[in-house]
């Protein structure tokens, strides 16, 4: 009986491990492992996951959501899959994106309002939903395109006198959370010339650029994976 067990369970586990990694190479297999993903983070983060997430990691609960807005919305679209289930999905990130909760920790007295992280991730989160199929089914639409107006003014606002790196957080700021904020935003004009502003900062002997504004000369792997996908969604000119 024990030898059948075990016989039984190790086919189990080899069918289960072969599951696995025939995923990522079989089109169904892939996206019902990304719907199911979806499905779960979104039922925990409802149940409140996020201000856990917060506790544990600097602006845990507007990255956590975003993360999963901006998932949804990629499947969507690639998959045909835009329906009134996922919008809602979506919608109640950018409620929980609005809350006082995830606003609390960024200061609303430094330039731009709130910091570059929050104006970055959220009008990406708003500027990539409406453009997406799935916007139709909001039923938020009129906030989304407010709170994005809101902030796009903002941006253009804090580099109308001076281009510069805009801050995340009082004297402090991050290249990485500057170019979110300008892929969100639809004037080109001013996206190439902060681009280009940012180029001209890093100051790192390879080109790359740099980590935190405080040392132009030092760069990270997890800050150039998210510049590189930056500057994979945007076009310039480096004339």
């Amino acid at each position: 009986m024990i030898k059948e067990t075990t016989k039984y369970t190790g086919i189990l586990v080899l069918i289960y491990i072969f599951l696995c990694l025939m995923t990522p190479f079989n089109k169904y297999l892939r996206n019902r492992s990304i719907k199911n993903q979806i499905n779960y983070l979104s039922q925990i983060l409802d149940k409140g996951y996020d201000d856990k997430l917060q506790r544990k990691f600097p602006e845990g609960k507007l990255f956590s959501n975003s993360l999963l807005a901006l998932s949804t919305i990629e499947y969507c679209d690639a998959n045909g899959k835009s329906n009134e289930k996922y919008s809602r999905i979506v919608d109640n990130c950018i409620k929980r994106i609005q809350s006082k909760n995830a606003l609390e920790i960024f200061n609303p007295n430094i330039e731009p309002k709130y910091g570059m992280f929050f104006n970055g991730w959220s009008n990406y989160v708003y500027s990539t939903y409406k453009k997406s199929s799935l916007f139709k089914f909001s039923k938020i639409q009129s906030i989304v395109i407010k709170q994005s107006d809101i902030i796009e003014s903002r941006l253009e606002s804090a580099q109308n006198d001076s281009l510069r790196l805009l801050d995340t957080y009082a004297e402090s700021n991050w290249p990485a959370d500057n170019l979110i904020g300008i892929i969100s935003m639809s004037n080109e004009e001013l996206k190439e010339s902060w681009i280009k502003k940012i180029l001209e900062t890093a100051k790192h002997k390879s080109g790359l650029i740099h980590h935190v504004g405080s040392n132009t000369s030092k760069i990270r792997g997890s800050s150039s994976a998210m510049i590189t996908f930056c500057l994979s969604e945007v076009k310039y000119s480096k004339n």
